[in-house]
C-alpha cells in the first residue's frame, strides 16, 4: 500500500500539470490563444472519453486480468503528456499556435480514452488488497500525501512560470510539461512491481464454485446490473450533475485569473491558491475518511457537495480584491472538496456488488465523467458570448465571468437536493455528523482515536479516554467499544465512563452489552 502511495505521488505530478487545470488552462487560453470554447472542448475531451469505461467491462471480462491491460493503456496516456511539452519548445521556436491548440485537444482525447478502458480494473486491483474496514481511511491517507505533493510540485511551477517573460515563457512551459512527462511513465513502469492477486472464482446457485481458475464470460446482465440498480444509477446520474454543474465555471477560473483582461494575478497566485486549498485538503482527508468509515459515506458526500458553493465569492472578486478573496475561497474549497471528492468514490464502492465491482466501476465513470463534458461546453459557449459584457450594480461590475458563477452557484444547489435522496443503509443523518464536526473538541478527538486505535501505554490511553467529550466523542465510538475489553482495569473504566458521556443510543447499548455479560471485565 505504501508503493502505491508513492507511485500516486509520481502521477501526480504529471497529472497536475498534463490534465487540464491551473498550469496547462492558462497556458492553453493565454498563452496558445484558445477560446473559451476550445478550452471546454479540451475539457469535454477527458469527460466524454468516460464512455470507455463501458467497453473495459466487456474487455476484462474477456482478459480475466487487470494489471497488464492498466499497463498499456496508461502507459500510452502518460506519453501524451510529451505532447504539450512539444507544442510550448515549438511555440518557442516561432509556430503556429494554433496547431499546438489541436494538438493537446488530440492528444487528450486519444490519452484519455484509452486509459478509460482501464481505470476501473485499477479500482478493482487495488481495492483487492486494501480491506474494507479501512478502505476510506486508507484512501484519505493517500489523498492527504499526494495533496501535499501537488502543493510543492505547483507552487514551484507557478513561481517559475513567473521569471519568465515575452517569448521564453514557453522555454519553462516546455521544462515542466518534459519533467512531468517522464514522472507520468515512471508511475506505470513501477507499478509492476505491485502483485495483482487472482479473482476469486464466481459461485454457483448451489455454492458450488464455477471452475475455479476459468475465466468469467461476459455476461449481458452482469454488464446491465449497475443501471438496473436503482439506487446506484440515482447515485451516479446526481454525482453526474453535480460534475455537470461544477464544470459550467471550474476550468475557466484559472484562465480569468492570470488573464490580463482578466484579474490579472501573477501565475504563483495559482500556485498560492493550490497550496492553501491542497494543505487543506490534506489536513482534513484523513478526517473526511474517519467520518465515513464511522457515520457512513452520503453524509461525507453532502457535506463536501457544498464546496462549489464557496466560489459565490467570485462574484466579488476584482483586481483591487483578489488578494483577499481568492485564499478565503482556496481555504473554503480545501476543507469541503474532500468529501465529494474520496466520499463519492466509496460510496460508488459501497453501493456496488463485490461479485461485479468492475462493471459498476465502469458504469460509474462513465456516466459522472462524461455528463459533465456538457457542463464543460456550455461554460465555454458562455465565456464566449458573455466576453465584454459589464453590466454595473451597485458598486460591483457585473462580467460574463460572475454570470458564469451564478449559474453554477443554483446548478449546484439543485443537484444537492438530488444526492440527499441516495440511501446507503447505514448512514447517520446529515445533522447528526454536522453536530460532531462543528465543536472544538473534533481536533482533540481526532488525536484520541490515534491514541485509541493503536498499542500505548495504559496511562496514555486512559488519558484519551477521558478528555474524549460528549461533543464529538461518536466518531471515536468503535474505538472506545474495543478499550471495555483492555487488560488495564483504569482502560476499561474510562472507557465505560466516555461511553456514559457520549449517551448515545449506540454508545448505551454497547456499555449495555458488556454490563450485562457475566464475562466481561466491566
Amino acid at each position: 500500500m505504501n508503493l502505491n502511495i508513492a507511485l500516486g505521488s509520481l502521477a501526480t505530478m504529471w497529472s497536475a500539470v498534463a490534465a487540464p487545470g491551473v498550469v496547462l488552462n492558462p497556458f492553453f487560453m493565454n498563452h496558445l490563444g484558445a477560446t473559451g470554447g476550445q478550452l471546454g472542448l479540451l475539457t469535454a475531451a477527458i469527460q466524454v472519453a468516460s464512455v470507455f469505461n463501458l467497453l473495459s467491462i466487456v474487455v476484462y471480462a474477456r482478459i480475466g486480468r487487470v494489471k497488464a491491460f492498466w499497463i498499456a493503456t496508461t502507459t500510452v496516456q502518460r506519453l501524451y503528456g510529451f505532447v504539450p511539452a512539444v507544442v510550448a519548445f515549438a511555440a518557442w521556436r516561432g509556430a503556429d499556435r494554433a496547431s499546438g491548440v489541436l494538438a493537446i485537444t488530440v492528444g487528450v482525447a486519444i490519452g484519455w480514452s484509452l486509459a478509460h478502458l482501464s481505470v476501473s480494473g485499477w479500482y478493482t486491483w487495488v481495492t483487492s488488497y486494501v480491506p474494507d474496514d479501512t478502505r476510506a481511511t486508507f484512501f484519505g491517507r493517500r489523498s492527504a500525501v499526494l495533496n501535499t505533493v501537488s502543493v510543492v510540485w505547483i507552487t514551484a511551477v507557478t513561481v517559475l512560470i513567473d521569471q519568465f517573460e515575452g517569448r521564453t515563457i514557453y522555454l519553462a512551459y516546455f521544462w515542466i510539461f518534459l519533467v512531468a512527462g517522464v514522472a507520468g511513465v515512471a508511475d506505470v513502469v513501477l507499478a509492476s512491481l505491485i502483485p495483482e492477486p487472482r479473482r476469486p472464482a464466481k459461485v454457483e446457485a448451489d455454492g458450488a464454485p464455477a471452475g475455479a481458475g476459468v475465466r468469467p464470460a461476459f455476461s449481458w446482465r452482469d454488464f446491465t446490473e449497475p443501471v438496473r440498480n436503482r439506487n446506484f444509477l440515482v447515485f451516479t446520474l446526481s454525482i453526474a450533475l453535480f460534475g455537470f454543474s461544477t464544470s459550467v465555471l471550474g476550468p475557466f477560473v484559472a484562465p480569468y485569473i492570470t488573464a490580463p483582461d482578466g484579474i490579472g494575478a501573477p501565475n504563483a497566485w495559482l500556485g498560492i491558491m493550490n497550496a492553501i486549498t491542497q494543505l487543506a485538503v490534506a489536513a482534513t482527508a484523513t478526517g473526511w475518511g474517519m467520518l465515513a468509515d464511522r457515520f457512513g459515506r452520503k453524509p461525507v458526500v453532502l457535506l463536501g457537495a457544498l464546496y462549489p458553493l464557496v466560489w459565490i465569492l467570485y462574484f466579488f472578486l476584482t483586481p483591487n480584491n483578489y488578494v483577499f478573496i481568492l485564499p478565503i475561497a482556496a481555504l473554503g474549497v480545501g476543507l469541503l472538496a474532500p468529501g465529494i471528492n474520496s466520499g463519492a468514490e466509496q460510496l460508488m464502492l459501497t453501493l456496488a456488488t463485490a461479485r461485479n465491482r468492475t462493471a459498476y466501476v465502469a458504469w460509474f465513470v462513465a456516466i459522472a465523467g462524461s455528463v459533465p463534458a456538457a457542463g464543460a461546453v456550455l461554460g465555454g459557449k458562455l465565456r464566449d458570448l458573455l466576453q465584454g459584457l459589464a453590466l454595473p450594480v451597485g458598486t460591483i461590475t457585473v462580467g460574463g465571468f460572475q454570470v458564469m458563477t451564478l449559474v453554477c452557484f443554483v446548478l449546484v444547489l439543485a443537484t444537492f437536493l438530488l444526492l440527499a435522496r441516495i440511501r446507503e443503509g447505514r448512514e447517520k443523518p446529515m445533522g447528526f455528523v454536522l453536530s460532531q464536526i462543528a465543536t472544538p473538541s473534533i481536533f482533540r478527538t481526532f488525536l484520541n482515536i490515534g491514541v485509541l486505535g493503536r498499542p500505548e501505554a495504559s496511562d496514555r490511553v486512559a488519558r484519551a479516554l477521558r478528555t474524549t467529550e460528549a461533543a464529538s466523542g461518536a466518531i471515536a465510538l468503535s474505538d472506545i467499544v474495543r478499550r471495555l475489553d483492555d487488560p488495564d482495569s483504569e482502560v476499561r473504566e474510562e472507557a465505560a465512563r466516555a461511553l456514559g458521556r457520549i449517551g448515545s443510543a449506540d454508545a448505551v447499548d454497547a456499555l449495555l452489552r458488556h454490563l450485562t455479560d457475566p464475562f466481561s471485565a466491566i
